[in-house]
């Protein structure tokens, strides 16, 4: 009867000893699992901005924020923001520099309205603005191609501005109503409120109205040409051909004299005509993923432009001279073309901000390079055969710069210290 007893006394024991190290274990798998949620994390606006290149999520509700400092702007790796309940009544015109940014939540703020520099959040796909005294969203939202819903329920927006929104992102589901759900579908409008909106993605019913339209959006129709009925509407602002199938930009192209932002990325077009270069007003040049195997020398006569987009045309093999004249110019993106040699005209770009050479074939930075007093972001990723010594060194120069992705260019891991220590004011990416 006593051994029986203390084998029963001993197996508990060991049954006990069991549970205990299996609670341990799932403790301690779940505070590894916590840790790993938390990382990238803050709830801390002054611990945030002093870790700018770490964060990815920012959890500010109910934080009594009245504004955001320009410092926000520092943020450049983060995907979301929380900042509902606040006292926020506007933001900050470095909020554009968040290009990484997914999801921005500002709901149960004083917000008046959003800065132009929205349009900047090219990943941007919801954005939550309900109960805020927004009455109006500005134009540039239509740059954000990736939003996919926008959130302002109680807010001041009129029914002619909700009309508007909705045939500027027409692949965005809005909620404007206290009981109107976010995939709530588009409306059918009237004849009135399509003038007033001014934007359009269908010509039937811009024909009804006027032709006085500053948005047309032709994105992803199968278009195997230019479409005529375009020239009934020469006042044309911002137009978006992108994603479909047209091989010429036609001569007469120069009608559209109050062109700001072409946008024909995604066609079949190799050449340009040379009346492009007439288009005093326009920006804005899209014409990444065509077949253009040069950079036409009449682009050089765009002397408005402030972004120029050539990627993914893989023939083009140098930035040439001319570019120089361009000296409006703030962005710039050949990714993915077969890039060797870069102009050393492009020291002449004093408002250069951004320049995108990511998968091309450049060995050396020229010089010049280190007089473009603005730069902030250079990607140099995939540019295998780069003389990372000579670039650094020319980069070096460049006193405003923030990030430069430097990935696959063969650095040496036991060269990245020292070089990080070089440009303690840069994120470089390896």
């Amino acid at each position: 009867m006593y051994i029986r007893v203390k084998v029963k006394v001993k197996s508990i024991i060991m049954l006990k000893s069991k549970i205990f190290t299996v609670f341990i274990f799932i403790l301690l798998e779940f505070n590894a699992y916590s840790q790993k949620i938390e990382i990238g994390t803050f709830y801390s606006l002054d611990s945030a901005l002093s870790n700018a290149k770490e964060v990815q999520i920012l959890n500010l509700r109910y934080a009594g924020l009245s504004s955001l400092p320009p410092e926000i702007g520092n943020l450049v790796n983060i995907r979301i923001i929380y900042l509902a309940g606040n006292d926020i009544t506007f933001l900050p015109p470095e909020i554009g520099k968040l290009v990484n940014l997914i999801e921005l939540h500002l709901e149960d703020n004083f917000l008046q309205g959003l800065p132009k520099e929205i349009g900047l959040l090219e990943n941007l796909v919801i954005l939550n603005l309900p109960y805020n005294e927004i009455e109006t969203v500005p134009i540039e939202i239509i740059e954000l191609q990736k939003l996919r819903k926008v959130n302002l329920r109680v807010s001041k927006i009129h029914k002619d501005e909700q009309a508007k929104l909705r045939f500027m992102l027409p692949d965005c589901t809005f909620s404007f109503c206290e009981n109107e759900l976010l995939e709530s579908t588009q409306p059918l409008l009237t004849s009135q409120e399509l003038m007033q909106a001014k934007v359009f993605t269908d010509f039937e019913k811009a024909r009804e109205v006027s032709s006085d339209v500053f948005i047309i959006r032709m994105s992803r129709r199968r278009l195997s040409h230019w479409p005529t009925e375009l020239f009934d509407y020469k006042n044309v602002q911002s137009l978006d051909l992108s994603q479909n199938k047209i091989s010429k930009v036609p001569k007469d192209i120069d009608e559209f004299s109050m062109l700001q932002t072409l946008n024909i990325r995604g066609n079949q077009i190799s050449k340009l005509p040379s009346t492009i270069g007439n288009l005093e007003h326009l920006k804005k040049l899209k014409l990444g993923i065509n077949q253009i195997s040069q950079i036409p020398e009449v682009i050089w006569n765009i002397k408005s432009l402030q972004e120029l987009d050539f990627s993914f045309n893989r023939s083009i093999d140098s930035i040439p001279d001319g570019i120089g004249k361009l000296t409006l110019l703030k962005k710039i993106n050949f990714y993915s073309c077969s890039i060797k040699v870069i102009s050393p005209e492009i020291g002449n770009l004093k408002n250069l901000e951004e320049i995108d050479l990511f998968g091309n074939a450049i060995t050396v930075l020229p010089k010049e390079f280190a007089s473009c007093d603005k730069l902030q972001i250079v990607n140099l990723n995939s540019n295998t055969n780069l003389d990372y010594i000579q670039a650094l060194g020319v980069l070096k120069n460049c006193k405003d710069l923030y990030s430069v992705d430097l990935r696959n260019t063969n650095i040496p891991n036991m060269k990245r210290k020292k070089i990080k220590a070089d440009f303690p004011n840069t994120e470089l990416i390896f």
